[in-house]
């Protein structure tokens, strides 16, 4: 007999090994399965949507702290030193109060 595998979210079941599993009718899907699915395609595109505006982040707070005028080159060090240890919190704290900071390691002019 041949094995059929069936998807059933997370796991890979082989159809016809375990008597709990029933073989699936020709061409029928259950709605039940159906909405695994489905919420899988939602949660991996939520996924997929959280990675890449974190790496837009990332980058920006990097270029932003290079760019910045008011901060010494060891204020720079520090910021993406920070960036790359903690890359969520690095540039949302940059953004939030490092760019408005004053500390030793910016420029007094």
């Amino acid at each position: 007999m041949a094995q059929v595998r069936r998807w059933t979210g997370l796991r890979l079941l082989l159809v016809g090994e375990d008597p709990a599993v029933p073989a699936p009718e020709d061409g029928a899907m259950s709605l039940a399965i159906e909405a695994e699915r489905a919420a899988a395609g939602v949660w991996l595109v939520v996924v997929i949507a959280a990675i890449i505006a974190q790496i837009v982040l990332f980058i920006a707070g990097v270029i932003s702290a290079v760019r910045s005028s008011r901060l010494t080159t060891t204020g720079r060090l520090v910021w993406i030193g920070a960036m790359l240890v903690f890359p969520l919190l690095g540039p949302l704290a940059w953004f939030v109060y490092g760019r408005r900071a004053n500390a030793e390691i910016y420029r007094r002019d």
